[in-house]
C-alpha cells in the first residue's frame, strides 16, 4: 500500500456504493523469514517484502502507532469516495510481531470508527483459511496459536451529515496525506 492518493483523485466524491480492500500488514514481509515463510514463501517464489526501500510503502515504516495512522489516512481517501449510506468491507488478520500478538482488526475498528472519523462498524464476519497448515509453535515450553483466519470488517459511510456524532467533521472532507515525496 504506497502513500500516494494519486489514484484516489481521479474520481470525484461519492462515486462508489463498494469498496473492498485488505492492507498491509505492517511489517509482516519485512521480517526475518522463519520456518513457516520459507515452507509457504520463499519455496514458491512468493514475495517476502512489500518493496525494498520505498518510503511511501507502509509495509516498511518502522513505527506501529505510525503505520495506524498513515493507512488510516488511506482509507480517509477511499471513504471519500464511497456514496454516503454505502459500505465497505477491510479483509484483515491479525498476527504476530516477534512475541507480541497485534490485534490490527481491533486497532483499524478503533482508529477509524473514532469520533474524528465518524463510520460506524456494521458487522465482522470471519473467514475462514482451512488450507493453512497448522505448526507447533511454541511447544512444548508455551502456547503461541496458530492465526488461521481473518477479519471482513464492515463499515458504514453515515447517510447523511446531520446524523454524525456531534463535533465531527465532515467525512467527505478531502484530507491532506503526508507524503514522503514532500
Amino acid at each position: 500500500c504506497i502513500r500516494d492518493r494519486g489514484d484516489t483523485l481521479r474520481f470525484p466524491d461519492a462515486s462508489f456504493d463498494f469498496v473492498v480492500t485488505s492492507p498491509p500488514y505492517w511489517r509482516i514481509l519485512t521480517k526475518r523469514p522463519d520456518h513457516k515463510v520459507k515452507a509457504e514463501r520463499l519455496s514458491r517464489g512468493l514475495a517476502v517484502r512489500y518493496s525494498e526501500d520505498d518510503a511511501r510503502d507502509l509495509g516498511n515504516l518502522e513505527d506501529y502507532d505510525e503505520f495506524l495512522t498513515e493507512v488510516t489516512q488511506v482509507f480517509r481517501h477511499c471513504w471519500r469516495l464511497l456514496k454516503p449510506g454505502k459500505y465497505a468491507a477491510i479483509v484483515v488478520g491479525d498476527f504476530r510481531h516477534g512475541s507480541q500478538y497485534v490485534a490490527y482488526h481491533a486497532d483499524l475498528i478503533s482508529r477509524l470508527t473514532a469520533p474524528d472519523d465518524a463510520f460506524e462498524l456494521h458487522g465482522i464476519n470471519i473467514l475462514i483459511q482451512n488450507h493453512k497448515r497448522l505448526y507447533p509453535y511454541g511447544y512444548p515450553s508455551a502456547y503461541v496459536p496458530n492465526l488461521h483466519h481473518q477479519y471482513v470488517l464492515i463499515l458504514r459511510k453515515p447517510k447523511v451529515a446531520s446524523k454524525l456524532r456531534s463535533g465531527v467533521r465532515n467525512p467527505q472532507q478531502d484530507l491532506p496525506l503526508k507524503s514522503a515525496l514532500g
